[in-house]
């Protein structure tokens, strides 16, 4: 490539990025508020019912990667994060515009990415600490149905082998998804990262009138599948006291199938992904698209000189 078709090439790849800017993209906004998030582990005491393991409230103001969650050891526990989170009025708050882009394992599309992980311990088994395949766990997340998602996006909690040196590809996801219409669905996931393949194990319409939603997600121990639940949630709930009347006035719905996790690694962590997708608008695509035509014709008028 000669020097004045290296300049030109050059030109036009910034010329196509400024159209782009100027023109326009447009992200799906979104705004998640997250009441609660909980972890139990095992069992204590015979009654069938699971220790606390984590807990974070998002009530000491301090937003992600901070977190008043602490092992029953009492020792101090640490988030990995992605995109900017807020903490206000006792939720930890996604918003899009602290997002990240990136582009999706799954889709390929172009995404907002907001999400956090609780770094429980990756060594493998007979090591006891983490969530491990012998370990009986539950993963509570309590969201306000007043989270907004404009166009394709979604917000759910997630058991998933990351960030421990593993191969970060399977991943059992139950949330929100709303579609370019804007509909709205809980949907249980089988994801596979490595694979970018996802399996839809079960989807139903969300229902209006509530104002938060539980989800549910439970690995029985050894068993290396996870099962997913969910409840509408109306009134003042602690999602980990499962004693209490709130709670067993719950009533769950399960979802069909379970999701697959353990494969080739024994622990899994716990965290929530949000996401929106980022669009290229009419108008900017028409501009690209203008822009490459006018390059292959300077381009061939040049090469006609």
């Amino acid at each position: 490539m000669n020097f004045r078709k290296s300049l030109y090439v050059a030109a036009t790849a910034t010329a196509m990025v400024t159209a782009m800017t100027i023109v326009g993209s447009a992200a799906h906004a979104y705004t998640v508020l997250l009441d609660q998030f909980v972890v139990t582990k095992n069992t204590d005491d015979g009654s069938g019912g699971n220790p606390v393991y984590l807990n974070d409230s998002f009530s000491d103001g301090n937003p992600l990667p901070t977190t008043e969650a602490t092992f029953p050891s009492g020792n101090p526990i640490t988030t990995t994060t992605f995109g900017g989170w807020q903490e206000s009025g006792g939720r930890a708050i996604a918003d899009s515009s602290l997002a990240t882009p990136t582009t999706s394992l799954f889709t390929g599309n172009n995404i907002n990415l907001t999400n956090f992980r609780f770094n429980t311990n990756g060594d493998p088994l007979p090591d006891p600490r983490g969530l491990k395949l012998d370990d009986t766990i539950e993963v509570r997340g309590l969201f306000d149905l007043s989270s907004d998602l404009e166009g394709r996006g979604s917000y759910a909690i997630e058991l998933r082998d990351s960030g421990f040196g593993g191969a970060n590809d399977d991943r059992a996801r139950l949330g929100i998804v709303s579609d370019a219409g804007g509909n709205l669905s809980v949907r249980f996931r089988d994801m596979d990262a490595a694979a970018g393949t996802q399996t839809i194990l079960d989807d139903d319409m969300l229902m209006a009138g509530h104002s938060q939603i539980l989800f549910v997600l439970r690995h029985e121990a050894l068993t290396g599948d996870v099962s997913a639940s969910y409840a509408y949630v109306d009134t003042l709930l602690d999602i980990s006291d499962t004693d209490s009347a709130a709670y067993q006035g719950l009533s769950f719905i399960a979802m069909d199938g379970t999701a697959s996790i353990f494969n080739g690694e024994d622990w899994t962590r716990a965290g929530v992904s949000v996401s929106g997708d980022i669009v290229v608008s009419e108008p900017a695509a028409l501009a690209l698209f203008g822009l490459g035509l006018a390059g292959l014709g300077l381009a061939r008028r040049r090469r006609v000189a």
